[in-house]
C-alpha cells in the first residue's frame, strides 16, 4: 500500500514533485494527552494497513541530535531557555533538522506521527522572545506537517519542567497556537478534557478530512 504526501518544490525555476510520508504532528503542553492520543493514532494507522512511525521530539537521532537533545533538556529543566531564548531556539530546531536529515528525508513509511514537531519550536521561541527573523529562517527548513493537532486542557498541571510550569509563558504559547489555527486550516485545536475515545474520534475525523488516509 503506497500512501504519500505530495509537495511542489521549485529548483532553479523548475517545479518538482516531492514525495514523502504523511506527517501528523501533535502539539500542546505536557499532560494534555499527546502521548496517549499519538499512540492510539499510531495503532489505528497500523491496523488499517499503513506503515507508521511515532516519534517523540526532541530526538537523539544522529550525533547532532544526541548533543542538541541534551542541550534542550538541560536548558528546559534549568530555566536557562527563558534567559537565552535564541540559543534555545537554535538547539531546538537543530535537533529537529538532524532528525529530518538522518531519518525523515529517507523514510519509506506511509505515516510519521510526531509528538511535537515544527510548530512547538516556533511557538515557544516566539513566546520566549527569540528573534522573529531567526525563528522564521529555522522554521522554513523543516518539513511542513499535513496536519497539526493542538491538544488543550483547562486542567493545567503545575508540575514538570521550568517552561511547562510557567503560567504566563503557557498563556502566550496557547494564544499563538490559537492565532495560527485561525490562519491555517491544517491546524486543529481539540479539547482533550473529553474522554480519551471521544478525543480520539475527533482526531480521526480531522485526519480523514485533511489527509488521504482512510481510517
Amino acid at each position: 500500500m503506497c500512501v504519500i504526501s505530495s509537495r511542489y518544490e521549485y529548483y532553479y525555476g523548475v517545479m518538482m514533485l516531492e514525495k514523502r510520508p504523511i506527517i501528523i504532528a501533535f502539539e500542546g503542553h505536557d499532560g494534555v494527552g499527546k502521548t496517549t492520543q499519538s499512540l492510539l493514532l499510531d495503532a489505528r494507522c497500523k491496523s488499517a494497513g499503513f506503515s507508521c512511525e511515532r516519534v517523540k521530539m526532541p530526538n537523539n537521532t544522529g550525533a547532532i541530535g544526541t548533543i542538541t537533545m541534551k542541550l534542550v533538556s538541560f536548558m528546559t529543566n534549568s530555566g536557562l531557555a527563558l534567559n537565552f531564548p535564541n540559543a534555545f531556539n537554535v538547539f531546538h530546531f537543530m535537533n529537529k533538522l538532524s532528525f529530518q536529515k538522518n531519518y525523515l528525508d529517507e523514510s519509506t513509511k506511509n505515516v510519521i506521527i510526531f509528538d511535537r514537531w515544527k510548530m512547538s519550536a516556533s511557538v515557544y521561541g516566539q513566546a520566549m522572545g527569540a528573534s522573529i527573523s531567526l525563528n522564521e529562517r529555522l522554521s522554513s527548513k523543516l518539513a511542513e506537517p499535513d496536519l497539526s493537532i493542538v491538544l488543550v486542557s483547562r486542567r493545567r498541571r503545575h508540575e514538570g519542567d521550568m517552561l511547562d510550569t510557567n503560567d504566563d509563558l503557557q498563556k502566550s504559547v496557547m494564544s499563538l497556537y490559537t492565532e495560527r489555527a485561525c490562519h491555517d486550516d491544517r491546524i486543529f485545536i481539540i479539547d482533550s478534557d473529553a474522554s480519551i475515545m471521544d478525543v480520539h474520534k475527533k482526531i480521526i475525523d480531522a485526519v480523514t478530512a485533511k489527509t488521504s488516509l482512510n481510517l
